[in-house]
């Protein structure tokens, strides 16, 4: 990048983003995870605590 680039979104990950049925390890309701400790438990701590629980209506617009 340039000296006249600028990231203007940063993503920032929500608590809704960390759900298990998203997860690539999570196999169904009957069998669950595959793993045995919660990969996405880091971001879900740091999303609880910098309260971005969900997002907020029409955040995906490009024109707001």
């Amino acid at each position: 990048m340039s000296e006249y680039t600028r990231r203007h979104q940063k993503f920032e990950y929500h608590l809704e983003d960390t759900e298990c049925v998203d997860c690539q390890f999570y196999k169904s309701k009957k069998h669950g995870c595959d793993r045995d400790e919660c990969c996405c438990g880091d971001i879900r701590a740091e999303a609880i605590a910098n309260g971005r629980i969900e997002r907020p209506r029409g955040w995906f617009r490009l024109d707001s």
